[in-house]
């Protein structure tokens, strides 16, 4: 499976001036260059004194500069990329949790407050605007001999750190090894039949485990990536014309928003490169599926993961492949399975929680053995999600058990609600909770 910079290393032999990173108004970002990057980084984190496996929280508004910094911080140390719109509460809280030793930050601003307040080192960024999208120097720290940088960190070792989305809880802290982060990698890639002629469009920002998947898939097929977050719509169609992407990936929200934007300007995409989009982090309606694809005229492939699967569990494939209409596609790298409530697995058809096992699942909680327990069962992870798996081995996500309403003794999932909800004509969107 290797480790991060040993894919960088391969893809620099191999072919050191294909693009790796784009982006607007810089050149852009050779896998040469960005190993080289990577070594750089490594280097100067050596010289600030910022020892090997030491936790390295990276704030950064600068999407390029934040993925070659998530990339190079991961290759030698545990890189934790954090929302850089967070509050100066909300970073103290997160830099706690991570147990930081150093913020990368890209000037000032309530994340400096919040190391200052910890006694946090703070290691400022400055992006070389003039050279490659990407790279960038720490200021006081110009090392002149990368080639002495630190000894990257095992496969086994955790690499990144990121918190879960806490939809029914606080958030943990999940920490991905190499081996997890490329298991992933290679299933999305796998899935959507990645190749080194293909151009990510990144929608989604890389400090979410979302954005932070497709940036990694898009390096270990040996594509390009192309910087684009935060979503803007009216950036969307300049950013089509000129990075000509095959794909993108977002979530539903953002696929909404395309699709009423090209509704208004049908011709905003006279020259399309699109081979397929790509649909995750939350349910996509089967309305939704159905006017993106009738308006892009590309097939899009729904995916299912969670931040703990690193993240992709299931996956539609690419036609002519089968794509069941509600269903997440069959597994994409873990085994899936469902399972009762005595903790036996159910058969074709029988809805339970879904259960995973595989190489790109966590092997457990950050500082937290009480939940890693609550979710481990018979070497299975317990997703929290309920669903079941049809003849062909389809799986259909049906809502998840914190959310399932009881009425009357009667077990009511919200997003079957929701569903039927939206075949309204006069609903465009809806929610349904006890």
């Amino acid at each position: 499976m290797g480790r991060i910079p040993d894919i960088l290393d391969e893809h620099a032999r191999r072919t050191p001036d294909a693009a790796a990173i784009l982006q607007t108004g810089r050149p852009p970002l050779s896998y040469g260059r960005l190993a080289s990057q990577v070594r750089n980084v490594a280097a100067m984190l050596r010289d600030a004194g910022i020892e090997p496996g030491a936790r390295v929280a990276v704030v950064l508004s600068d999407e390029a500069s934040l993925a070659a910094a998530i990339l190079a911080v991961a290759s030698v140390s545990v890189c934790a990329p954090i929302n850089p719109a967070y509050t100066a509460g909300e970073f103290e809280s997160r830099f706690r949790s991570i147990r930081a030793k150093a913020v990368i930050v890209g000037g000032d601003g309530p994340a400096v407050s919040a190391a200052n307040a910890l006694q946090i080192k703070v290691l400022q960024v400055t992006p070389t605007l003039t050279d490659a999208a990407g790279v960038f120097s720490f200021d006081g720290y110009r090392t002149s001999d990368p080639t002495a940088a630190a000894e990257p960190t095992a496969q086994d070792g955790p690499a990144i750190l990121m918190f879960t989305s806490a939809t029914s809880a606080l958030p943990k802290l999940v920490p991905l090894t190499h081996r997890n982060l490329l298991a992933s990698a290679q299933n999305i890639a796998f899935a959507t039949q990645l190749s080194t002629s293909d151009c990510c469009l990144g929608l989604m920002p890389p400090f979410h485990i979302h954005g932070l998947s497709t940036l990694l898939a898009s390096i270990v097929a040996g594509g390009s990536y192309a910087s684009a977050s935060p979503f803007s719509i009216d950036h969307f169609a300049i950013q089509m014309r000129e990075f000509s992407p095959t794909w993108y990936s977002a979530s539903p929200v953002i696929h909404r928003a395309i699709v009423d934007y090209l509704h208004r300007d049908p011709d905003a995409l006279a020259r399309k490169s699109l081979r397929f989009v790509r649909s995750a982090s939350s349910p996509l309606p089967a309305q939704l599926h159905t006017e993106v694809e009738q308006t892009l005229g590309v097939p899009l492939l729904e995916a299912y993961g969670m931040t703990e699967a690193g993240p992709q569990i299931a996956s539609n494939r690419i036609p002519p492949a089968a794509r069941k209409p509600g269903s997440v596609g069959q597994a994409a790298g873990p085994e899936v399975a469902i399972m009762g409530i005595d903790g036996q697995l159910l058969s074709t058809g029988m809805t339970g929680e879904i259960v995973i096992r595989g190489e790109n699942v966590m092997s457990g909680y950050d500082a937290d053995p009480a939940a890693t327990r609550a979710a481990s069962t018979q070497g299975w992870f317990r997703t929290g999600d309920l669903g079941y798996l049809d003849s062909d081995q389809y799986l259909f996500v049906t809502g998840r058990l914190k959310e399932v309403i009881n009425r009357g003794g009667e077990q009511v999932s919200p997003r079957m609600i929701e569903e039927v909800l939206l075949q309204h004509p006069a609903i465009a969107q809806a929610v349904v909770f006890g």
